[in-house]
């Protein structure tokens, strides 16, 4: 994409003979000149205004001026030089995403225009925009993080009751934490021999007693299932704390 470009850096006293955005000519000279020497070209003279001018304006970078432009500073029978390097830059056609720390982006690549969509890795939540577009520029138009989920003490009843004679018994876990409610994305789970976790289907209840939250699954049929479940909740506010420990049946 070609865009103006100024060359202009205030003098400093060492001149190394590279500029970053600009060239940068000595201070207070009597006289400053400028030169262009364009690819495979020889060096010309550019035409300034005034004779101590310590930046060149470029309107408008385009294969023809593109090359190496130099300002000499004159004084008291000494000069300086600074060159700097002009390239006119390809235009994008698309926009190589980057996943956040601990998350995850789909897809990797994508045209300008085009949408990326982001997760985050279990124990982490979003925070910012689930999905970015790719600008014109090249660039992804925002990155969210992914941050860590904040562990929150729990209880679980003693035992948590006994199965009736059908294999049947309602599961519940309770916390203190006045942050969680009734919006908390909860759900309870088997817990495998390996690990794995099995999701138990069906509403939760919920209820507060005396401060303390309860969460209620009710008539599980744990009849040959395995013998330790898991209470996981998060809060639906962001997403930004949950909590989960483990019941014996």
């Amino acid at each position: 994409e070609i865009k103006k470009e100024v060359i202009s850096r205030w003098y400093q006293r060492r001149v190394r003979g590279q500029c970053n955005e600009g060239c940068f000519c000595p201070a207070n000279t009597y006289r400053v000149e400028w030169f262009f020497t364009p690819l495979g070209g020889e060096e010309v003279q550019l035409e300034t205004k005034g004779r101590s001018n310590l930046k060149y304006t470029i309107e408008d970078i385009t294969e023809e001026n593109q090359g190496t432009y130099r300002c000499k500073g004159k004084k008291n029978y000494r000069s300086m030089s600074v060159e700097i390097e002009v390239r006119t830059a390809e235009k994008p056609t698309g926009c190589t995403a980057v996943a956040p720390e601990n998350g995850m982006v789909t897809p990797e690549e994508v045209e300008i225009g085009g949408t990326v969509t982001y997760n985050c890795e279990d124990d982490f939540y979003l925070s910012g925009e689930k999905t970015s577009t790719c600008e014109k520029s090249g660039q992804i138009a925002s990155i969210p993080e992914c941050k860590a989920v904040e562990v929150v003490a729990f209880d679980v009843p003693n035992g948590g009751g006994s199965p009736n004679k059908k294999g049947i018994m309602d599961l519940q876990c309770k916390t203190s934490d006045k942050s969680f409610n009734g919006n908390a994305k909860t759900e309870f789970y088997f817990l495998n021999e390996d690990d794995s976790t099995e999701l138990i289907e069906g509403n939760t209840n919920y209820s507060v007693k005396k401060g303390v939250r309860t969460y209620k699954k009710v008539g599980v049929l744990v009849k040959d299932k395995p013998s330790t479940v898991i209470c996981e909740a998060t809060k639906r506010r962001g997403y930004e704390e949950s909590y989960r420990d483990y019941q014996d049946i």
